[in-house]
């Protein structure tokens, strides 16, 4: 009974529920987690810059989440898959393994949703040709198959992804070339490691150098691309069998070159809606860097039939002569509607990160994070858990990977034995606060009824019903 004098870590409210810290201070129950990027160090991805990388694509196993699949290019050109283990806020590197020893560009893998170990591997060859491969991972242990070619000798831009609702079944996108760089997409059916592929479709004809896509529901998906000159775009794709039907395409920046650098997300928790982040332009007129402004832009859509409503355009980085680049985004799957941006404001080669959120196709962001004072040249975001999440980045030094934490929900620092008791009133950071503990009466709350038994709940608050763990409050 009675009250204790303890020092406060953090703000206590009036009549909020306290836990002990392993330091003797007491903070408020609660089960938010703050933002934190970077949440620990920078861990170096190859040991030496004598052969630099580029182009990171990840992957995180479905099967194991503090585990994923990270592919690049060597500066010899070579293309390697590895795996790399998180531990808290530590990230290990394992030994590359090569699947390719010539050039390759625009790689992307991707786990099958709901099998163990399968995989997919995409990617350019020097030769223009592309091709996939795939592969098992099993502990550590990676596995190849053998090389499948989608396109001879034309592939300049690639991206692939499974469909959720079949582990053999995947639509590879890329931009056809020298035929105008028109964008197509074939669906692709694996049968052990070989796969064999459907009939090319065509997205769209005339300069689409920049696409990708992803699927929104089972055999459904959304691809987005640019025309150079004549915007960028999006439409809704159906898979049935080998054949892909499109919708029709839905605008989503009208600028002269527009869609530069896209990278597309769905957000796992909501049904239909996704997000598109670009490089934008402000003028219809040419592009000359001297006169017209690129920015870092960001645009909700909602996909219903094969019908897309794209909400604002917001921008997440202002209009300069350059714009943004080194884009990736993703939403967090533990949170609807949140997510975080990755980039470069291109004329001060400065690299950022950016949380926002999206309700109804309307896009908020939060302040802009510093992340690295160097040009990020290429990036990547992968959510781990409760929106923890990898962020990978390549300088001008080496490539180097961080553990990022958003805002949002997590565990309950409430225990069974940590619970202290009730603060007295209104205490800030490192001020000494009198607590009410266990047997203590507390006259400061309100909204409670007499003869009423209460437990402290996960995020701190009094309810009637028993929490886990169960702590009573009186």
């Amino acid at each position: 009974g009675g009250s204790r004098d303890f020092v406060a870590t953090g703000t206590l409210p009036n009549g909020q529920a306290v836990v002990l810290k392993t330091d003797g201070t007491v903070e408020a129950v609660t089960n938010l987690l703050a933002e934190s990027i970077p949440a620990g160090s920078f861990y170096q991805i190859i040991a030496s810059n004598s052969n630099p990388v580029e182009g990171f694509k990840t992957a995180l196993d479905p099967n194991n989440s503090n585990q994923f699949l990270l592919t690049y290019n060597t500066g010899g050109g070579y293309g390697v898959i590895a795996v790399a283990t998180i531990s808290g806020t530590t990230i290990t590197f394992g030994t590359g393994v090569y699947f390719n020893s010539e050039a390759t560009y625009h790689r992307h893998v991707e786990f099958a949703p709901n099998t163990s170990g399968k995989f997919i591997l995409s990617y350019r060859k020097a030769n223009y040709s592309g091709a996939v491969i795939v592969g098992t991972l099993s502990g550590s242990t990676i596995t190849l198959g053998s090389e499948n070619q989608y396109t001879a000798g034309t592939s300049v831009v690639a991206t692939c992804a499974f469909d959720p609702a079949d582990n053999n079944t995947f639509v590879v996108q890329y931009t056809h070339w020298p035929a105008g760089g028109d964008a197509r997409c074939r669906v692709g059916t694996i049968s052990g490691t070989s796969v064999s592929y459907g009939p090319e479709v065509t997205i769209s004809t005339s300069d689409c150098w920049y696409g990708q896509l992803s699927f929104i529901s089972n055999g459904k998906f959304v691809t987005a691309y640019n025309k150079g000159p004549g915007g960028a775009f999006a439409r809704v794709g159906t898979v049935s069998g080998t054949s892909i039907t499109l919708g029709t395409e839905a605008t989503f920046s009208t600028g002269s070159y527009s869609g530069n650098f896209i990278q597309l997300a769905v957000d796992p928790l909501n049904t239909g809606f996704f997000i598109i982040v670009h490089n934008g332009h402000t003028t219809n007129s040419g592009i000359s860097e001297a006169t017209n402004k690129y920015y870092g832009g960001a645009i909700a859509g909602t996909v219903s039939g094969t019908t897309i409503t794209f909400g604002a355009e917001n921008r997440f980085q202002a209009a300069t002569n350059t714009g943004a680049k080194g884009l990736s985004v993703k939403f967090n799957p533990s949170t609807s509607g949140a997510f975080v941006i990755q980039y470069t404001d291109d004329i001060n080669n400065t690299g950022y990160v950016r949380s926002g959120s999206v309700t109804n196709n309307t896009i908020s962001f939060n302040s802009a994070i510093l992340i690295s004072s160097s040009d990020i040249a290429v990036s990547g975001i992968m959510f781990q858990s409760s929106g923890k999440f990898v962020g990978i980045i390549k300088t001008g030094t080496y490539p180097q990977a961080y553990i990022g934490q958003m805002a949002g929900t997590g565990a309950s620092t409430l225990t069974s034995l940590s619970y202290v008791g009730l603060s007295s009133a209104d205490y800030t950071d490192g001020q000494t606060a009198s607590i009410i503990l266990k047997g203590g009466v507390s006259e400061n709350q309100s909204g409670l009824t007499a003869g009423t038994r209460y437990y402290i709940q996960g995020d701190g608050t009094l309810g009637t019903s028993e929490a886990t763990p169960s702590v009573e409050a009186g």
